[in-house]
């Protein structure tokens, strides 16, 4: 018992690096243990100087906070328009699509709200305003919104999801770097996200070549389950090579 609840605050303590803050009750639920074992790690972090708890019971990294959406929308922001273009070109006129959070996500959106007759189904409090006056039948997924993503998480979310059957999903992914498939860093998103790959005919996973360097916690697919991923030129080839193997791969700008 002691052995794994110093190997539960080892990942912890990564999971804040990884995400900049993290929830009592997302780590309960990941970890499947109670809140209050969870509430004893957290402090135990704070106590060792890794970060400090906030309203709520939640854990911050002092000084590295995960960035906000606004702040992440402008990083690769020419690279991220590139992918959504080449995303938004697979979709078929008169689809129902699944859209994910995200910053690049947020760029598919403001090119789909250009297209008409389409069916937007999406989880991003952010999108949903970017797609309201199109000429488009638009559905927000109710749930808990999460700070730093505006991405509707939990229970609410995941049952209006496992009612829909969609044409397209296009899903987004914090990193891929040590992993055989899109992963995320927090547990209630790669709910969804796995959701949406199970309820969808066709997933596409759109990854900017920054997110070959990074390492997510949770991985929610394996390449096998995803039809496409599209990325940039800057994404290493010989991890390229290895996705091909399993799934299509289009690189953006080629």
């Amino acid at each position: 018992a002691v052995r794994e609840t110093a190997k539960r605050r080892r990942a912890l303590a990564e999971l804040l690096v990884a995400e900049g803050s993290v929830q009592i009750a997302e780590l309960a639920a990941q970890y499947h243990v109670s809140r209050e074992t969870i509430r004893k790690d957290l402090i135990f972090l704070e106590q060792s100087g890794v970060g400090r708890r906030s309203r709520g019971g939640s854990l911050i990294l002092e000084g590295i906070a995960e960035p906000p959406l606004s702040a992440r929308s402008v990083e690769n922001i020419a690279a991220k328009h590139r992918i959504a273009e080449a995303a938004v070109r697979q979709i078929p006129n008169g689809a129902t699509i699944l859209l994910d959070t995200g910053s690049t996500m947020n760029e598919a959106a403001r090119l789909l709200a250009l297209r008409h007759g389409l069916t937007i189904v999406t989880n991003s409090a952010q999108i949903t305003p970017l797609l309201a006056d199109s000429d488009n039948t638009v559905y927000a997924l109710g749930g808990q919104v999460r700070a730093t993503s505006l991405a509707c998480v939990g229970m609410w979310t995941l049952t209006a999801l496992r009612t829909l059957r969609a044409d397209i999903a296009l899903i987004g992914t914090n990193g891929v770097l040590g992993h055989t498939g899109p992963c995320t860093s927090i547990y209630s998103e790669a709910e969804i996200k796995t959701a949406m790959v199970q309820c969808a005919k066709k997933s596409i996973v759109l990854c900017d070549g920054s997110k070959f360097r990074e390492e997510a916690v949770i991985q929610f697919a394996d390449w096998q389950q995803i039809d496409c991923l599209i990325t940039d030129q800057t994404a290493p080839e010989a991890e390229l090579a290895v996705i091909r193997q399993k799934t299509t791969v289009l690189v953006a700008g080629t």
